[in-house]
């Protein structure tokens, strides 16, 4: 068993974090930064750290956790937690408002932005605002006033105001929203009323006026998997990490190894061309390569540039931090706890605080050739069940050869990156296939597009072997993951049709068709494989059909994605109709599977 998969291996045996050296002495601490009361405790609870900010006087670090919806006060000259508060159900985000007084938790489950007052290690939750459903992402203006926010589901961005009318109380209110062609996470204001938004799962990346609430421009970058976005020092330039799958490439171990296959990368391109509609800005860009032959950089996530310009990359999949200056290569690696998501700079010099998410800690950086990381741990949490070990397996790029990709890679956050892979899922090369989503396929077996796998289990212990090319998964591992992937529910339908006649006469005009033969209600698929007449490039035509829960949601349709849209399915196709539409069954038709 190689060294990085035995470190993976390790980490799922003994999940419980290690507290190492903190960042200093309690008597070295900023004034005012008095340490956790006496006897504090945090509960034993799951907490998933995903995204900090640091006080104005860099005496606290706060820390989102998504899993428990709380907040946990570090205090920087102890290292230590100092306290935790509800705040509310899943946290997603933070962002610290200009008067340090303040910050802004993104509320995922309940769809709230709440502001929280801070003062010392105490925190209150006193106002808070509706947005919609789902919201992921936050980016304050660097003006101050406003804040962008992502919301996953409803394909949208909304801009939300903030007001000092009370003294020491800000109130905020909700502009309004503007819709985007894609499902968004991550964002970033950029001044001038302008916010960057990026695609969760592909590689589209929209900008967006605050101003005149619209999109100006939409673009489809070469990559998936948009985890990171940031400006570079001189702010001259936008810092985009993802990865990048090559179509052409095979998962064979030649390619893998030698970075044919996949790649994860941080795209450097001018700001001025990304904000400009008329603007190519892949022309005058430069990518950072994060990983490298025998060294692969699995799933990074958030990007943090210091002020003398080093840049700063969590990958996740692999549990390391990548640094390197802006003039040259990001190259540096240091290893920090399970899952780095989000990074933030620690005060007064070159060491940053990194979020942990599966390890329940914070790991403490210095960024510098050789480094150690120290770690704090947020809390004590109860042992991992199966469906929790197989997530935390599922984004692990240590089970695949050199640590080059995790499940997650493809399928992002068990959906899909949209992208073309030529495994050998259906047991040969030369046909690549689009990569299906995994939400809700827990009840829609067999699996494989050609339907050849009886069960996920063992459709997993197949792709980490011939896609990942890692080494076989035991049968716990593997055990785990299929408990992971039938946690998953379906993706949410678009609720963008408010007439439900027509969405009625669309699910009539479903069985007219005998579309049901196929797919069946309730997963709407069929546990059969089917001559569809789309061949594959060895000509074979039958395929397992998907199911139509969240289709709406998918970028491209067939197994070759030769549809761009449910219209182009029957219009340009004809798929499965032995007789022609009647005039309105199409636009009925839509709205039904749009509903699903």
């Amino acid at each position: 068993m190689s060294d990085r998969r035995s470190r993976s291996t390790a980490v799922l045996a003994v999940i419980l974090p290690l507290a190492l050296p903190a960042l200093g002495s309690a008597a070295s601490a900023p004034p005012g930064s008095d340490d956790a009361p006496p006897g504090f405790q945090p509960d034993r609870r799951w907490r998933e750290p995903v995204a900090m900010a640091v006080s104005t006087d860099g005496s606290r670090l706060y820390v989102a956790n998504r899993e428990s919806g709380t907040l946990s006060v570090i205090d920087v000259g102890s290292g230590r937690v100092a306290s935790e508060h509800e705040v509310g159900s899943s946290l997603s985000d933070l962002a610290l408002l200009p008067d340090g007084r303040h910050l802004l938790a993104v509320d995922e489950e309940e769809g709230l932005v709440v502001v929280v007052r801070l003062d010392g290690r105490e925190v209150d939750r006193i106002v808070g605002v509706t947005v919609p459903e789902t919201p992921v992402g936050i980016s304050l203006e660097p003006e101050g006033g406003r804040a962008f926010v992502s919301s996953l589901w409803p394909r949208s961005v909304s801009v939300i105001a903030m007001n000092g009318e009370e003294p020491g109380r800000p109130t905020i209110e909700l502009v309004g929203s503007v819709s985007l062609p894609f499902e968004p996470r991550g964002v970033l204001a950029v001044g001038g009323g302008k916010a960057i938004v990026a695609d969760a799962f592909g590689g589209r990346m929209a900008v967006v006026d605050g101003d005149s609430m619209a999109v100006e421009s939409v673009r489809e970058l070469p990559g998936h998997n948009i985890r990171g976005l940031a400006l570079s020092a001189g702010g001259d330039r936008l810092l985009v990490s993802h990865q990048l799958l090559n179509r052409a490439g095979r998962t064979d171990q030649n390619d893998i190894h030698w970075a044919a296959f996949i790649t994860s990368n941080l795209l450097a391109m001018p700001l001025a061309a990304v904000l400009d509609p008329a603007a190519d800005p892949i022309d005058e860009s430069r990518l950072y390569h994060l990983s490298d032959v025998g060294d692969g950089g699995g799933d990074p996530n958030g990007v943090l540039v210091m002020p003398d310009g080093t840049i700063a990359v969590a990958l996740g999949g692999v549990n390391e931090v990548a640094f390197g200056p802006e003039s040259a290569s990001i190259g540096h690696r240091v290893s920090v706890g399970r899952r780095p998501v989000a990074l933030a700079k620690a005060p007064g010099d070159r060491r940053i605080f990194v979020a942990d998410a599966f390890a329940d800690t914070v790991s403490v950086v210095s960024l510098e050739d050789g480094a150690q990381a120290s770690s704090i741990p947020l809390g004590p949490h109860p042992e991992p069940d199966a469906v929790r070990l197989g997530r935390h397996l599922f984004h692990d790029a240590l089970l695949s050869h050199d640590g080059w990709m995790s499940c997650h890679s493809c399928h992002t956050d068990g959906h899909t990156s949209g992208r073309f892979v030529d495994t050998l899922g259906d047991d040969s090369y030369g046909t690549p296939k689009r990569t299906p989503s995994l939400l809700g396929a827990g009840e829609t077996g067999p699996w494989a597009w050609d339907g050849s796998m009886e069960s996920i289990a063992d459709q997993v212990s197949k792709s980490v072997v011939s896609t990942m090319r890692g080494y076989p998964p035991d049968a716990a591992e593997a055990s785990a993951i299929e408990a992971y992937i039938r946690s998953l529910p379906p993706a949410p339908p678009i609720d963008d049709c408010e007439d439900d006649t027509a969405i009625e006469r669309g699910s009539a005009a479903f069985r007219r068709l005998r579309c049901d033969r196929c797919h069946r209600p309730p997963t709407y698929t069929a546990p059969g494989s089917y001559d569809v007449g789309l061949a594959d490039e060895r000509g074979r035509s039958e395929f397992n059909p998907p199911s139509l829960r969240g289709v709406a949601r998918r970028p491209a349709l067939f197994h070759d994605g030769r549809a761009g849209s449910i219209a182009e399915v029957f219009e340009k196709y004809g798929h499965q109709l032995d007789e022609p539409l009647e005039p309105g069954e199409l636009e009925d038709l839509i709205a039904f599977l749009r509903s699903l």
